[in-house]
């Protein structure tokens, strides 16, 4: 037999262990394989026949799992999924491990809820054997005729390696002439000879490795030696640096080296953190050069890196200049800024990664490649990096971060690869932009359904790599905030502490770095639930004893979302509701905080009993929001007050409807008065008379009748009107000439202004539709018609989704229209593939709501399996609140999905699954 040398790396995935009933498993995992292996071309592993090892046995297999090449899992539908299983597929999902999955229906012929969420175009194949000893054959012939169809479609040319065209080609660095520029910029050998520095870029990024190090030399060599220091938080080796500058000196004028050598000062003052000494020794270079009469580029660059710098330091300070005197130098300058080389290798680096993505948008569905082409990119990328130590620029070295970002999120929009994923996250926190890493985290879902406590804590250790002091402290609070679900016990003890100590030291400092603030609450906003409320009202009150003015805003938006009074101390509720109090009595310190009216009436609802003293104070201090939005919100005479409230709602709905658009004058409100109403009728336990009700109707039909109201009004008043339509059973009868008026004048209904907003009457009209509808018109076509107009903008998408959730919930029964329904089922799947969390949020609700009837349920319970398996946390624990539904609906799908929340990796949705498992007195 020939045996090949290299060999395809197999899994066998399954139930196993030592009990009887496990038997079977190891049979078929022992046999197939010895099957797979007699075949020569391949190598299986299975646990229990490997030896003794140094790691623990959950390593063991884990990292045998993640370096395979195949997996097979086999599954019997009798014994369902367990959890050990569960574990490895998401790991094979996770790195995009091919996989080939196996279920007996032997001794049982229901499909699991593994089985029916594989279904599908973009899922690989599944096969249901009959006898589960058959799996051994099945599990080795089709393991072989897929590799010999993979080979077949790649003879055919149906598959094909991507390689770089002559154009891609001559975009390498080896290509570029340097001769022409009479500053002798590089001699040709510092950049053709850098393998070694390509080969860490590309490890870094890819995670592949050179077999080996072809084209190198000392500078290369050197480079490479430094890179650590970069993106690993290493300390700078003084031997290899004092190396790498006298290599650089063999190429470099004695005046351009004498500069370069006062940078590298400038840079080993940067990384240890001391700016100040950085902009000092930067200067020293600039006055050299213009000594020398040295090139205009070289200036500017160092320029450029004397104003970043600057900046970086009046940052540190809270001083801002507007007349920043290194940047007012390069506005006076007459040329243009250009760096020669660096310029070229770094447009070479943007315009081929974007060519290629366009090439990979515009070629056919059909195409399937084999290879990335990456490599002439990340040869520019490593061109860029050893220019920018030849020349010792700093400001280059710190835009390493944004071109690896720019190639990660290319090729994590084309590839599954997790660690490009990994990479583009952490090179986005390194930038510290908070609204910029949320961007990332929607556009790529995965990120959070797939991190587990290892990832954490490498993307928070990553943050190191800042050697600023407050920007690494930014970066860290951003890392944080993504990642603290995720880490184990003791890595997230660790970390809070060390923060915990930061956010007190800034607290007490009088001059703490202002920028840092803006980080460090919405840092603590999504990381409370594993936060001590001792620790967080602490943090609160010294904020508030320090003055911290600036974020009381932020600060009472912690108090509101955040704070939980019964899991805290008596002495830390004391002092927290001290300040508050002290903050009510003050009306110059309160006027400034516009969160602190919810913030108030929050707490009352939440803690009635520990609030007595606040209530009392509120209500003299602040009397007309004690009347008004507190009362509503608290009150505890319902059958009173309610009634008044909607009373005062009605009557502003109708001030409204007359003053809108009068004498060409538009106007907006901050509330939603007819929302407000619906709220009030769903929310509240009072019993309101016809006439009430009725007066509503009619208010919000005037609304829709009225030519100059605008779209969003319109909208809202069409959402109370089908919610009164459907949860008052006479409200149609009772108000008949209304509705006919109405329905004769559509026209009118569906025009509106469209004042400062996205939406338009498209949107309208969608929500008229269903209007209609329950007022008794078929509605199908319109609807289609207006979904295809709608087409996938997001914001009437949300607005879409809104409309048809509450259309579902204004009451207990089923869809009467089993075609509207459809279409709401499918709108519904198609949200939960959506970019935008609001829309996604909204689609989960509006499945479990079509759950009402059965006839609808494996549709259902197939897309919340394949949520669970993808989304984040926010949409796996909106499931879980709803989880109860499907109990005696589909308990199957039902135990699938506690199963998988119960080895997630995310802290919350274990939390949340292990509450919900109390409630449902699934645990003792």
């Amino acid at each position: 037999m020939i045996i090949p040398e290299q060999k395809i790396q197999i899994f066998i995935s399954s139930a196993c262990g030592d009990e009887p009933e496990k038997q079977k498993y190891n049979f078929v995992r022992e046999a197939l394989k010895t099957l797979i292996e007699s075949t020569g071309f391949a190598k299986v592993y299975v646990f229990e026949s490997e030896g003794a090892a140094t790691t623990s046995a959950g390593q063991h297999y884990t990292f045998a799992l993640e370096d395979c090449d195949v997996c097979i899992f086999l599954i019997d539908n009798s014994d369902g999924v367990p959890l050990g299983v569960q574990k490895e597929i998401d790991t094979a999902k996770k790195h995009g491990i091919k996989s080939l999955f196996y279920f007996c229906d032997q001794s049982s012929k229901e499909e699991t809820p593994l089985q029916k969420s594989l279904k599908g175009a973009q899922y690989a194949k599944s096969e249901t054997i009959h006898d589960f000893k058959d799996l051994i054959k099945s599990g080795a012939i089709d393991l072989i005729n897929d590799l010999v169809m993979i080979y077949k479609h790649y003879c055919k040319g149906r598959l094909t390696w991507h390689e770089e065209s002559l154009t891609e080609q001559s975009a390498d660095i080896s290509n570029v002439e340097l001769s022409i520029y009479s500053d002798s910029i590089a001699q040709k050998d510092v950049l053709t000879n850098i393998d070694a520095c390509i080969e860490y870029f590309t490890k870094l990024i890819l995670e592949l490795s050179y077999d080996e190090v072809k084209k190198t030399g000392n500078i290369d060599q050197l480079c490479a030696d430094f890179l650590p220091v970069l993106f690993e938080g290493a300390t700078i080796n003084e031997d290899s640096l004092g190396l790498l500058l006298l290599e650089i000196e063999k190429h470099q004028t004695t005046q351009h080296f004498t500069v370069t050598k006062k940078r590298y000062e400038a840079i080993r003052a940067y990384y240890s953190g001391d700016q100040k000494a950085c902009i000092n020794k930067l200067d020293e270079a600039l006055q050299i050069a213009k000594q020398n009469c040295l090139s205009e580029w070289l200036i500017k660059d160092i320029l450029i890196d004397l104003r970043n710098q600057d900046l970086f330091l009046q940052e540190s300070r809270n001083t801002y200049s507007l007349n920043q005197k290194y940047q007012k130098e390069l506005d006076n300058s007459q040329s243009l800024l250009y760096y020669p080389l660096l310029d070229r290798l770094d447009s070479n680096y943007y315009e081929g990664i974007i060519k290629q993505a366009i090439k990979y948008k515009t070629e056919t569905p059909g195409t399937v490649t084999f290879g990335h082409g990456l490599g002439v990119h990340i040869k520019s990328l490593t061109g860029i990096y050893v220019l920018a130590m030849y020349n010792g620029s700093l400001t280059h070295l710190q835009l390493l971060y944004k071109r690896i970002k720019l190639i990660a999120f290319y090729c994590a929009t084309r590839y599954s690869d997790w660690n490009i994923k990994k990479i583009l996250l952490k090179t986005t926190i390194i930038d510290g932009k908070q609204k910029e890493v949320d961007g990332i985290i929607r556009c790529f879902g995965d990120l959070l359904s797939k991190m587990n406590e290892n990832d954490a804590y490498e993307i928070y250790s990553f943050s190191n790599n800042r050697p600023i002091a407050h920007k690494r402290f930014i970066s860290k609070l951003n890392a944080f905030r993504i990642t603290c679900y995720y880490m184990d016990d003791e890595r997230f003890s660790f970390v809070w502490s060390e923060l915990y100590e930061l956010i007190s030291k800034w607290i007490e400092d009088k001059n703490s770095v202002t920028v840092i603030g803006y980080e460090i609450f919405p840092t603590l906003e999504g990381s409370y639930l594993r936060i001590s409320q001792n620790q967080l009202i602490d943090i609160i009150c010294n904020c508030i004893h320090n003055n911290k003015r600036r974020f009381y805003d932020e600060i009472f938006k912690l108090i509101r979302k955040c704070v939980s009074l019964d899991e805290a101390s008596p002495e830390n509720v004391a002092n927290l509701l001290e300040v508050i109090i002290n903050i009510v009595r003050n009306p110059d310190e309160r006027i400034h905080i516009h969160s602190l009216e919810a913030a108030l009436f929050t707490l009352r609802k939440k803690h009635r009993e520990l609030t007595e003293e606040l209530d009392k104070i509120i209500a003299d201090e602040m009397p007309d929001f004690y009347n008004s939005t507190y009362r509503l919100e608290t009150t505890a005479e319902e059958k009173t007050d309610m009634p008044d409230f909607l009373k005062s709602y009605i009557t502003q709905v109708q001030k409204d409807n007359e003053e809108q658009g009068k004498n060409g004058t538009f106007f907006g409100r901050g509330n939603q008065p007819h929302i407000t109403i619906k709220n009030i009728l769903q929310q509240s336990t009072a019993k309101f008379s016809n006439e009430l009700i009725d007066s509503a109707f009619e208010v919000s039909s005037e609304t829709l009748l009225r030519k100059n109201q605008t779209i969003e009004v319109k909208i809202d008043a069409i959402e109370l009107l089908v919610y009164l339509l459907k949860s008052q059973s006479s409200v149609q009868e009772r108000n008949k000439n209304k509705i006919i008026e109405l329905l004769s004048s559509k026209p009118q209904v569906e025009k509106a202004q469209a004042i400062i907003t996205n939406l338009n009457e498209t949107n309208l009209k969608f929500s008229a539709l269903l209007l209609y509808n329950c007022l008794g018109e078929d509605i199908t076509v319109g609807l289609l018609n207006t979904l295809v107009d709608i087409g996938d903008d997001t914001l009437s998408n949300r607005k879409a989704s809104v409309a048809f959730l509450n259309y579902l919930e204004a009451n207990n029964s089923p869809v009467p229209d089993i075609q509207l329904e459809h279409i709401i089922l499918q709108q519904a799947i198609e949200w939960c593939v959506e970019s935008d969390l609001n829309i996604r949020w909204n689609a989960v609700q509006i499945l479990f709501l079509l759950l009402r009837n059965i006839e609808n349920k494996n549709v259902v319970c197939n897309q919340l399996v394949k949520l669970m398996d993808k989304d984040n946390v926010y949409i796996k624990n909106k499931i879980l609140r709803n989880i109860h539904l499907l109990k005696d609906i589909d308990f199957e799908t039902f135990k699938y999905i506690v199963q998988k929340a119960s080895v997630d990796t995310n802290y919350v949705v274990r939390k949340v699954v292990n509450e919900i498992q109390v409630e449902l007195g699934l645990l003792e």
